[in-house]
């Protein structure tokens, strides 16, 4: 994060879109100075016109005429602010924004390898390689390892008593819930369609209510 707002302090700046792929733009940054030693920066996304003309028609109004504006190297401004920063601290209003602009897809993924080389001590995981590679390459399931790298005692806690899982997956309540995935001889595996349900397993999301006696899923993990 720091890295990002230091961006803001250096003089770098696009003048023009001329030769540039507007497409490939994340967001813009208003940048409004209240005194001359102290300013608020404002960042919004970027609509490109080629996905504004998917619904919607573009033009320039000139000498009482409308024409059709053809160019792809213009964007549109998005009325809602993603982030207020000032002061080095950060309001979020638009949280896959914030994870763009400050690259946290490389955070989630360094996290995500945290949390498998913890499981890959007990060498319970069948694939465990081909898991790794699907957590750098789908965001998703990398930003839920990233959440439970927060609490390692507790993932710790899930393979060291792995054994038990057989009673969740075998349980009419959770059954459905995690068809597609199996403890056998020792060994977790599941299929390439059911990683989301798979993570849930083991991010020890299948609880009892203690007083309720009810049998939930966390979705929270």
């Amino acid at each position: 994060m720091s890295k990002f707002y230091e961006k803001f302090e250096e003089d770098k700046h696009y003048s023009s879109t001329e030769g540039k792929n507007v497409t490939n733009f994340i967001a813009y940054a208003l940048k409004i100075y209240l005194t001359n030693d102290e300013h608020v920066c404002f960042v919004g996304a970027f609509t490109s016109l080629s996905q504004i003309k998917k619904t919607k028609f573009v033009g320039n109004l000139k000498d009482k005429k409308l024409t059709k504006v053809e160019s792809d190297n213009m964007f549109g401004l998005s009325p809602t602010m993603a982030l207020l920063m000032y002061n080095k601290e950060v309001i979020i209003n638009n949280i896959p924004i914030f994870e763009k602009c400050c690259e946290l897809s490389t955070e989630f993924k360094k996290n995500a390898s945290d949390v498998i080389d913890i499981i890959n001590e007990y060498g319970v995981l069948k694939g465990i390689d081909e898991f790794r590679a699907t957590a750098q390459d789908d965001e998703r399931i990398a930003r839920r390892l990233t959440k439970m790298n927060q609490d390692p005692e507790r993932v710790k806690s899930f393979f060291s008593n792995i054994s038990s899982v057989k009673k969740v997956l075998k349980d009419e309540s959770f059954k459905e819930r995690f068809e597609g995935i199996e403890f056998i001889n020792g060994k977790l595996e599941y299929k390439a369609d059911k990683r989301q349900q798979f993570v849930t397993l083991i991010a020890d999301a299948a609880y009892e209510s203690i007083v309720g006696r009810q049998k939930r899923i966390d979705h929270s993990l």
